[in-house]
């Protein structure tokens, strides 16, 4: 097996696993509430938490945040970084009290990933519930909640949403493939 860890949340901890012995790498790092999301960087040095209203940047080695709280508005739902690890994204959805400025009901907010400064807001009429960024990280798919049922993908140049697929339903998730065609 090529992976030797494995993050995971439960009860409100995020613990780091090694799978061949089938053990914590790394003490569990507590949360005040609930974590809804948890992913590595790239390179394996960092993992990125979501809980209720707040996302967190840690050492994966450590388990010591590298910063404090980004200081998002809204719920994410959903955390990744960029294939290169130079940015990252949250799926945000309105409805913490915290959420003044988010203009619609959700977005995907980029961050940069070693500075963990504010790059983009991209707003969405309703809830965000996954982001994915495509292999080349110049696009992000955000899945998204009723009325609109669609996986949005924006060009991250522009900020503009240039493409929209239609469900019947809310969409949930939303991934590019590994080998999308030249």
């Amino acid at each position: 097996m090529d992976v030797e860890r494995i993050v995971a949340t439960s009860d409100g901890d995020v613990t780091t696993w090694d799978i061949a012995r089938q053990r914590p790498v790394s003490p569990a790092i507590p949360h005040a509430a609930d974590v809804t999301c948890a992913a590595f960087s790239p390179d394996g040095s960092q993992i990125v938490t979501a809980s209720d209203g707040e996302v967190r940047v840690w050492n994966a080695h450590t388990g010591q945040a590298v910063s404090p709280p980004l200081d998002h508005e809204g719920i994410a739902n959903h955390i990744t970084f960029s294939p290169d690890g130079n940015l990252l994204a949250v799926a945000i959805r309105k409805g913490h009290p915290l959420s003044k400025t988010i203009e619609q009901k959700g977005a995907v907010v980029l961050w940069t990933a070693d500075t963990h400064e504010l790059v983009k807001v991209l707003s969405h009429p309703t809830r965000v519930n996954h982001v994915a960024f495509d292999t080349d990280g110049r696009f992000v798919a955000g899945a998204t909640s009723p009325p609109e049922n669609t996986v949005c993908l924006w060009d991250l140049a522009t900020g503009e949403i240039v493409r929209r697929v239609e469900h019947r339903m809310c969409v949930e998730c939303a991934e590019f493939s590994a080998d999308a065609p030249e």
